[in-house]
């Protein structure tokens, strides 16, 4: 690479365009078309070569990988489009990825599809839970990202989470309401992965979180029974119970609770009814 300082003088050519070279602290700079300043010589502005949009995309990935923050700003004002790779991975798969959270935020305002979909039809969302990164997955999910997204093997990102043990991924997307029983394309909801796994930590989040999802429609059944009255209710809330019992034998044991004045409120009703009878 040759360096001088100084005027690049092409006063030899027909147009006698003149460059000025930014230089370094050394005083010299680098022979190269991308720091060409170009000034006004006959009445004349001279700029320096365009880059095309196809080499701008590729920037753009190449600054989301490697998160830096200024390139990604000076790309997109240059109007660098949102280009993806020969995977498929967009702008916004490599910043969550690599746990980017400023470039994630960026590329969110400036509209990049937050559900972009890789050949393997991973979305950011997977890639931020397949590695852990809370924040991104916080990020994503806020912005509306799809929760239940499924991927060629029929992976959700809590799926994801629960392979690589990330256990506070998986308490956060349980908690935004994450499907719990889906089945991937082999047959496992993340239930049973953890039980492969070994990882008794995440078995007990998602048994808990059975266990309140069941108490949660028991209890439903049971306040729009006692709203409503009358023996049809009262045999489809007994008939809502066994179902419930029946999916919760494939897990472990859950006692639901009565509360003591609920039976005593049955009784009267159906005892009004045989009255009225």
């Amino acid at each position: 690479m040759i360096k001088f300082s100084g005027i690049v003088d092409d006063s030899k050519k027909i147009h006698g365009t003149k460059y000025i070279l930014s230089t370094a602290s050394d005083n010299t700079v680098a022979l190269d078309g991308a720091e060409l300043i170009p000034i006004d010589l006959g009445g004349r502005l001279i700029t320096h070569p365009a880059i095309s949009v196809n080499e701008l995309g590729k920037q753009l990935l190449k600054a989301a990988a490697d998160g830096d923050v200024d390139n990604i700003k000076t790309l997109l004002t240059k109007g660098a489009p949102f280009t993806a790779d020969w995977l498929g991975t967009s702008p916004l798969h490599l910043a969550a990825q690599n746990n980017h959270l400023e470039i994630t935020e960026i590329l969110l305002r400036a509209g990049i599809s937050k559900d972009a979909r890789t050949k393997v039809d991973r979305t950011p969302l997977h890639m931020a839970a397949y590695e852990g990164h809370l924040q991104i997955v916080d990020t994503l999910v806020k912005q509306g990202a799809d929760i239940d997204c499924r991927d060629l093997l029929g992976m959700t990102p809590l799926h994801w989470a629960v392979q690589n043990g990330h256990i506070e991924i998986v308490e956060y997307l349980i908690m935004n309401g994450a499907q719990i029983e889906t089945h991937n394309k082999f047959n496992l909801t993340p239930l049973m992965i953890a039980q492969q796994t070994r990882r008794l930590d995440i078995e007990g989040v998602i048994n808990n979180s059975l266990a309140n999802s069941s108490l949660a429609a028991q209890n439903l059944v049971i306040q729009l029974t006692s709203e409503d009255g009358g023996e049809s209710n009262s045999q489809g809330s007994q008939d809502f119970m066994e179902e419930m019992e029946l999916e919760n034998s494939n897990h472990e044991s859950i006692i639901i609770p009565l509360e003591p004045n609920v039976i005593p409120h049955f009784q009267s009703d159906h005892s009004e009814l045989e009255r009225r009878a």
